[in-house]
């Protein structure tokens, strides 16, 4: 489970035959919380999810109240978006984390960062495509 706003994990990694203490697994592996790009990402998420009964689970994006607007915390393009019906919403109020799996049609929301849900994460086998100018 990640708890708060620094999205951080604690747990053990397996090296060889040993459990080996780490503070933050996924940043040890290299991995992110999930960056969605496209509606077939977005339905292989919910099959994931699927198999635990759909509950909220936290993917990478984040509402960055510098830049005001929202990012994925891979770095990658903001370009997909599945929010549910009047979302998402005050992000004034804390709410700069996201999940999906909210309402009926198991959709995006926003919410406070600090809540304990499950999450999804990725590692990037290749580098993100960069656009040249």
């Amino acid at each position: 489970r990640l708890q708060g706003a620094g999205l951080k994990q604690s747990g053990t990694v397996s090296l060889g035959d040993k459990l080996v203490s780490v503070p933050n697994v996924v940043e040890y592996l290299g991995a992110n919380l999930a960056s969605v790009h496209s509606s077939e990402e977005d339905q292989f998420l919910q099959l994931l999810v699927k198999i635990v009964g759909f509950p909220p689970t936290w993917i990478g994006g984040f509402y960055s109240v510098k830049d005001r607007r929202w990012l994925w915390s891979d770095g990658s393009d903001f370009d997909h978006q599945n929010w549910a019906k009047g979302r998402p919403g005050d992000v004034g109020a804390g709410e700069t984390c996201i999940h999906i799996n909210f309402g009926g049609q198991k959709r995006w929301n926003n919410a406070l960062c600090g809540r304990s849900l499950p999450s999804v994460c990725s590692l990037r086998l290749l580098p993100l495509r960069q656009t040249i100018h």
